[in-house]
């Protein structure tokens, strides 16, 4: 039985035409399928953003360490140092902390540090604040200093803590910093201020981020254990 051309073209297309509605359904399934995969990969870059982002952010916290009632001695000492930093300064305070340290720029390393913080209001300071805050950050530290070949002199002065709280913060605090790591894995080695940390807090004070509490308290701490008067035994 023969089939002319047109027939076989009608029995042709009459065969394709649910092909085509089947292709036409998958197109349509792949469109919503491709706009889904769209809207999942913008969500998981989004993501990925925030979560590199809370990575960087250190999630070491002050109120962790210390209760509110302690919180607000410690914020004493801050406000101290603070003042001292900005009064007559007269601009904003970066620009104030900016002059401060500034002043130190060309101090050579075997130079005399000699800070424009009074040492009799630290003193008043630090007599004033709770006693277990004090024990907690500092302990009494004594050291030798040799001026002539047989003559040495014992002084007595204030060094941190290492079983304190106050150093487990400072090194929490500092381990993942992406400024400050070094200087609290000095601390971490030597358990005390050492020259480089001095230097970093001298020479690289805007490594330190003033306006956060945390990082300004470890600034502080360090000025007034520089600027504690040495007393000769």
């Amino acid at each position: 039985m023969k089939i002319s051309i047109f027939k076989k073209l009608e029995v042709s297309l009459k065969s394709t035409a649910p092909n085509a509605r089947r292709l036409q359904a998958e197109s349509r399934r792949y469109a919503q399928f491709s706009q889904k995969m769209k809207v999942f990969k913008t969500f998981t870059l989004l993501w990925i953003a925030l979560s590199s982002c809370v990575g960087e952010t250190n999630s070491v916290n002050l109120k962790d360490y210390y209760t509110s009632k302690e919180i607000l001695e410690l914020q004493k000492l801050i406000q101290f140092v603070d003042k001292e930093i900005t009064h007559n300064c007269g601009d904003a305070k970066l620009a104030c902390y900016n002059k401060f340290f500034n002043q130190f720029e060309n101090l050579e390393a075997s130079a005399e540090l000699k800070l424009p913080i009074s040492q009799k209001g630290e003193l008043q300071l630090l007599k004033n604040i709770d006693s277990n805050i004090f024990k907690d950050i500092w302990k009494i530290c004594e050291y030798e200093r040799s001026y002539k070949k047989d003559s040495t002199v014992t002084f007595q002065s204030i060094c941190l803590n290492p079983k304190g709280r106050f150093a487990k913060f400072l090194i929490d605090l500092t381990d993942e910093h992406e400024k400050l790591k070094d200087y609290g894995k000095a601390f971490e080695i030597m358990g005390d201020y050492t020259p480089a940390m001095n230097g970093i807090v001298i020479k690289c004070h805007d490594w330190f981020n003033i306006d956060s509490q945390d990082e300004l308290l470890l600034m502080t701490i360090h000025l007034l254990t520089l600027n504690y008067p040495e007393k000769i035994e």
